[in-house]
């Protein structure tokens, strides 16, 4: 559809905006709208029907469906997602305090339609808006999209990490909100929607889906735009005389693919905002260890064995987390260090950089000695920029971790009133967050943690976009870690980078428990953040952090995102060295007995403590034995739950509440092996003759490869593999130095095809053995190898692979050459896997 005329024609009280398959019906006389998307069809094409736009003031809520005819107009728009023509629907009274206005814009380039509402107070007095719904089906209104149950699918915790998974299987009794924005899909039809609001800072929007018809599918849509100011939900936004509010546009993203819209979401909003995404740093954190507990000897022990052990390969900054001040691990201002900390964070960060890094520091903005200041406050954004100035620049610190916001603005006691009613709840967060960011100024790194939705959007510089993940249990990794990185992976780069949480590699995690989190980590293209006490991690582990330092940048698109609760097949495209080629990530992330074991036990705990809370609230005593039984036995749990109910309901109205206990659940622990079916062609590769393979983690070549790969995953545990096209003449397949096997170290590489001589340069590594692993085609003969230094060695490790090592004493670039010979044509290579060691 993209490239078509935009066209605008109305006829009688029908009005349309249109481009080829994508049409904006308004009916002037109703007052209600209509939107198709796709050409009719089996594929799937979706409509929009019977759609209003309603708005509350001053307690009244007044919609656009009415009995009095509206005017519209239109105007050509150029801003930042394009050049586009905009339809403005506008009502014909004028002798009303609140005039509304609802206007539709189509983009040229763009499968999406934009629709802005605005309020404009025509009164003499200031009137209260309390929300802005402009897409809201009517009656027998419907978004119809796909054309099964059994194969859409609904993604909605994209913006908070959530204990459900982020997304679920559509079923009958649907009924869902999602904050910001949401994607629908049917991956059968092909048939995709994502809508959300553009640079979200004004409104807390929330999409509600409900299931309304079954077959073919068919949903209850309602977009509401909050406007709150303070924490009551019960206020609304002042609009002054002569004022107009507009809350931020919503858009809708029609496409065929989840991915692909929700991908052209994130970039229209992130365009919308202006942000500009910078590099992260790679760092340490105190937090998944000392929880707080972090001490001044404790920083520096860590900072030496990381000057040692990582630093070379790209940590560059130490984040010292919460537990630094005084008064408790996660308390507010005042900013100053506690007796554990003697010299001052001045004088630590002083000595960070002596051993060569950045320092970062964890900072509770919104509290001072346990307080909740008010974030609309003038005087709050003043004395933040202040403090926050003098804090980094006093302190000399380059990066800035600020958490608590949401919590601290919304989550309070106190009703408090803000100074300023004429912002809503999310704008003084946002204003908040941009006083920080101006205290901290332009160069300095901010994270940001636990923000409301959308408003850090075009101030923090990365955003921790899942729970902080500590070695508990195999299952936290999954629900804290994997879960949120996949449901967010298409803000990264574009919103922010995103945060993932930190690598934690340390027992009891398996080695390929924590192989599979770094990896994920790596792949997300985030910040890479270590996460253990240094001093005790097994040499294997450090290992493991090495090769997936620094970040790579990009995030990798979790292709079964739709169709796994935990994304196993993620796809990354890399580009060094004037090369492009393919990281895969395969993950196993099923059942594991330990994990059974651990929600046994957890389960029982649970039912235990509540068992123990209703005796007191009953006045009962049992035996602890058989309280102990009960809690373990599902038999007895049932028992035990339908005796609580009929208490309950024996109970006069407002007496004590009793808990019931949970079920223990059954959980199989799956083989200890799983085959996974990769094939190229769903990842987009490029056609060619074949596939040249290779795993990372095991260090062997898988051989060369046509259509598809089915490959063996260990359970908890994860392969990760580089996939080129095959050129006929030899070419490099990997490098050990990180898991994008050259992404960040190839800086050359030529083929002579009249010298027959490969030429590349690479950054290796101090003391860090470099090697490069080289296709050679039957056709080709090895002859030898050279470099500008030493240390430089090249053999056959496999009838079809040279290995080439390099070792400096410094990092530094260093260019290498290979050269061949045309051999006579033997007997055809096999495809099968061959195998070699580091």
């Amino acid at each position: 559809m993209k490239g078509e005329a935009i066209v605008c024609e109305g006829a009688g009280t029908c009005v349309r905006l249109r481009r080829a398959g994508l049409c904006v019906e308004y009916d002037l006389g109703a007052g209600l709208y209509s939107i198709a998307f796709g050409a009719p069809g089996p594929t799937g094409a979706g409509t929009i029907k019977q759609a209003a736009a309603a708005f509350t003031v001053d307690g009244q809520t007044t919609t656009t469906q009415a009995d009095f005819p509206h005017l519209w107009h239109t105007d050509t728009i150029r801003d930042a997602l394009g050049h586009g023509l905009r339809l403005t629907v506008t009502p014909t009274l004028a002798n009303r305090p609140a005039a509304w206005s609802l206007a539709f814009s189509l983009y040229d380039t763009l499968d999406a339609v934009v629709i802005a509402a605005a309020i404009e107070n025509r009164s003499a007095d200031e009137i209260e808006l309390r929300q802005v719904r402009p897409l809201v089906t009517i009656g027998d209104g419907r978004l119809a999209l796909g054309k099964a149950l059994r194969t859409s699918r609904l993604l909605s915790g994209t913006w908070r990490p959530c204990d459900e998974p982020p997304v679920q299987r559509v079923a009958k009794g649907l009924d869902c909100t999602a904050p910001v924005s949401f994607v629908l899909v049917d991956t059968a039809a092909p048939a995709a929607l994502a809508a959300g609001v553009l640079a979200p800072v004004k409104s807390l929007a929330a999409f509600r889906i409900r299931l309304a018809a079954a077959d073919p599918p068919a949903y209850a849509l309602d977009v509401v735009q909050g406007t709150p100011v303070g924490c009551s939900a019960a206020s609304g936004v002042s609009i002054p005389p002569g004022a107009t509010f507009a809350p931020e546009p919503v858009v809708l993203v029609f496409g065929a693919s989840g991915h692909d819209v929700l991908e052209l979401y994130a970039e229209l909003a992130a365009k919308s905002a202006g942000v500009a995404c910078r590099p992260a740093p790679c760092g340490w954190s105190s937090w998944p260890y000392y929880q707080g507990t972090i001490s001044e000897i404790e920083v520096l022990r860590n900072a030496e064995v990381l000057q040692a052990a990582l630093k070379p390969y790209g940590l560059d900054t130490i984040l010292v987390e919460a537990g630094w001040q005084r008064g408790g691990h996660v308390s507010g201002a005042p900013w100053k260090a506690g007796e554990h900390f003697p010299h001052g964070m001045a004088w630590l960060a002083g000595r960070l950089r002596e051993h060569g890094f950045r320092a970062g520091l964890w900072i509770r903005p919104l509290e001072v000695d346990g307080l909740r200041l008010d974030p609309s406050s003038a005087f709050t954004h003043t004395t933040l920029r202040n403090e926050v100035h003098r804090l980094v620049e006093g302190g000399g610190f380059d990066a800035l971790k600020i958490d608590f916001l949401h919590d601290d603005a919304f989550g309070r006691d106190d009703s408090f009133l803000p100074d300023n009613g004429t912002i809503t709840a999310l704008e003084a967060v946002h204003a908040t967050i941009a006083a920080i960011r101006a205290g901290l100024g332009g160069t300095r790194f901010l994270i940001g943690s636990d923000i409301t939705p959308g408003a850090g959007v075009g101030l923090v510089d990365a955003d921790r976009n899942a729970d902080e993940v500590a070695p508990r249990s195999w299952r936290t990794i999954k629900e804290q870690g994997v879960r949120p990185a996949a449901a967010r992976y298409a803000l990264h780069g574009r919103f922010w980078t995103n945060a993932p949480g930190s690598v934690v590699v340390r027992p009891p995690l398996t080695l390929g428990q924590a192989r599979a989190w770094a990896s994920l980590c790596a792949l997300a293209g985030g910040m890479i953040v270590a996460g253990d006490r240094m001093a005790s991690l097994p040499a294997e582990r450090i290992e493991v952090l090495r090769r997936v330092l620094p970040g790579y940048g990009t995030c990798a698109r979790p292709i079964d995102l739709f169709e796994q609760d935990y994304p196993e097949l993620w796809h990354l495209p890399v580009e060094a060295a004037g090369e492009r080629w393919h990281v895969v990530g395969l993950f196993n992330w099923d059942t594991t007995p330990q994990e059974i074991r651990a929600t046994r036990k957890r389960t029982i705990e649970l039912n235990l403590h509540r068992l123990r809370a209703n005796e007191a609230v009953e006045g009962l005593r049992r035996p602890r034995a058989e309280l102990e039984k009960i809690a373990s036995t599902n038999r007895l749990v049932r028992e035990e739950n339908a005796r609580i109910e009929t208490v309950m309901t024996g109970n006069a109205l407002g007496g004590p509440k009793l808990d019931l206990l949970e079920p223990l659940r059954t959980l199989r622990a799956a083989s200890r092996f799983k085959n996974i079916m990769l094939h190229f062609d769903e990842l987009g590769l490029e056609p060619a003759q074949g596939y040249l393979v290779y795993d990372f983690w095991d260090d062997r070549f898988l051989g060369l490869h046509g259509e598809r790969l089915k490959v063996l995953v260990r359970l908890a545990d994860c392969v990760v593999l580089a996939i080129r096209p095959a050129t006929g003449v030899p070419q490099l397949i990997s490098t050990n130095r990180h898991i994008t096997q050259g992404g960040v170290d190839l800086q050359e590489l030529r083929w002579d095809a009249r010298a027959h001589e490969l030429t590349g340069a690479s950054l290796v590594v101090e003391n860090d053995e470099y090697a490069a692993v080289i296709y050679v085609p039957h056709e080709f003969e090895f002859m030898g190898a050279e470099a500008d230094i030493a240390g430089v060695q090249a053999r056959h490790v496999t009838p079809s692979t040279v290995r080439l090592t390099l070792q400096s004493l410094t990092s530094k670039p260093v260019r290498w050459k290979l050269k061949f010979d045309h051999a006579e044509p033997g007997a055809p290579e096999s495809s099968g896997s061959t195998s070699g060691r580091r």
